[in-house]
């Protein structure tokens, strides 16, 4: 896949999710769901903290688990890993 396919699958996707609130505002005789305006915010504000709470406190909680570090033993930032080695004769 080239890079002007991802390209276009970020923008298709930015145009969907700005489409969103739209259709939740449009009246229900018209096909949408009728949502008020505070409905539609309190949303879009619960959708963009959840993850951060989950991130904060489940994740958090599973990453310090003993059997978590066994399995996933390798994960570290790519900056903490030795740099590869393209041959054999380099320091």
């Amino acid at each position: 896949m080239s890079i002007a396919n991802y390209a276009m699958l970020a923008m298709l996707n930015m145009a969907a999710l700005a489409l969103i609130p739209l259709v939740w505002s449009i009246p229900i005789e018209l096909g949408g769901l009728g949502m008020s305006p505070g409905w539609i915010s309190g949303y879009g504000a619960l959708s963009a903290v959840f993850p951060r709470v989950v991130d904060r406190t489940l994740w958090s909680t599973v990453c310090s688990h003993q059997w978590f570090h066994f399995l996933f033993h390798d994960i570290r930032p790519i900056s903490v890993r030795e740099p590869l080695r393209t041959s054999p004769h380099q320091p």
